[in-house]
């Protein structure tokens, strides 16, 4: 019939105000006892939840683990986790630690001479390798093999 059960059985819709988008953010009321003179009335926290014994939400302090509970909020849902996000990235600071590349060290010369002088000893040292008749016939008789 296109009814809710909760409808046929009370007589009447739910009310479904009391729902709210997990993470949206929220102007929660400082009570008066609690602040000071000169101090804001309310403050953005974000909705986690609801309390589970009371009528009253439960929202998060953002840099901080605090979870404060209130009844009266007045709920930025259209804004949702973009906000969030924004803050967040706000938040984080990039640490850039500068590294130099070279350093002048009088001694850095006399080190590439060195490495210049080992190189040219090595490649005077190696001798190429000579073919001998015996790797000649292997050769030829692999490639004999393979057709």
């Amino acid at each position: 019939t296109g009814e809710l059960p909760f409808t046929r059985w009370n007589g009447k819709k739910p009310d479904l105000s009391y729902l709210h988008t997990f993470g949206a953010p929220a102007w929660v009321q400082i009570p008066t006892q609690v602040r000071r003179k000169g101090q804001h009335r309310a403050r953005q926290l974000y909705f986690v939840g609801y309390e589970a014994n009371h009528r009253s939400f439960r929202f998060w302090e953002p840099g901080t683990t605090n979870v404060y509970c209130s009844a009266s909020a007045k709920f930025l849902e259209h804004v949702g986790w973009r906000k969030l996000e924004q803050e967040y990235n706000k938040v984080q600071d990039s640490v850039v630690v500068e590294t130099p590349l070279f350093t002048d060290n009088p001694d850095d010369n006399s080190i590439d001479d060195k490495i210049v002088e080992e190189s040219s000893m090595e490649e005077s040292s190696i001798e190429e390798p000579s073919m001998t008749v015996e790797d000649e016939d292997l050769i030829g008789e692999v490639k004999e093999e393979d057709m």
